[in-house]
């Protein structure tokens, strides 16, 4: 390979090197941006945690469509998205989180079979 050919390929390679890592991280940065439209400010830094940067739109819809059973999950019962907008390279959802819900577990011991059948309790 000649001199000449050898310096036209480094610089092909130093270009690519430079460009390609910023058309990676460009397309590699959808944004989902969230409106909670029941929770002030002041609350926002104890809600659920929600993922907010994606490989790209499809991800995101997608990640979009399990939220709510996913925060159901986590007591939030009457979760609910409101309205989605979509832009070029983000995604926003206006997002009802309602009150969240504490499970407990009930065992009946020490409580006649009668009152627990009529209470209509059932494991």
């Amino acid at each position: 390979m000649s001199k000449g050919n050898f310096l036209t390929c480094k610089k092909w390679v130093i270009i690519i090197v430079l460009v390609f890592p910023h058309f990676v991280l460009a397309q590699s940065s959808y944004k989902l941006l969230v409106n909670y439209v029941d929770k002030d400010s002041v609350a926002q830094n104890q809600l659920p945690k929600i993922e907010n940067t994606f490989t790209d739109r499809a991800a995101c819809n997608l990640y979009i469509g399990s939220l709510v059973s996913s925060l159901n999950s986590k007591g939030y019962v009457t979760a609910s998205i409101d309205k989605v907008s979509e832009d070029q390279n983000q995604t926003t959802i206006h997002l009802y989180l309602g009150k969240k819900y504490q499970w407990i577990t009930l065992t009946p011991i020490g409580i006649e079979k009668r009152a627990i059948d009529l209470s209509g309790y059932s494991e």
